[in-house]
């Protein structure tokens, strides 16, 4: 599967649980735009470190555990627990 339909296609499983889910889809958009509509097999860390550069240049546990809390659902086309 590609990026693009995996985000689009967990954005309206988010919407049709009732969520508006508007800031993470722009996030998730965003990062379709950064990376192209890659293969999700060929997705990389290398991927998700040019899309979130760290304030600083420094990747806290606490900054990482968010931003992939938010990223993994679409990236693994699994919902998030």
């Amino acid at each position: 599967m590609k990026l693009a339909p995996a985000i689009e296609e967990f954005i309206q499983y988010k919407r049709a649980l009732g969520n508006l889910y508007i800031g993470p889809a722009n996030i998730l958009k965003a990062f379709l735009r950064k990376t192209g509509d890659l293969e999700l097999d060929a997705l990389t860390s290398g991927h998700c470190e040019a899309f979130l550069p760290a304030k600083g240049g420094e990747v806290t546990n606490f900054w990482f555990t968010q931003i992939m809390h938010r990223l993994r659902p679409a990236l693994t086309s699994e919902p998030a627990p």
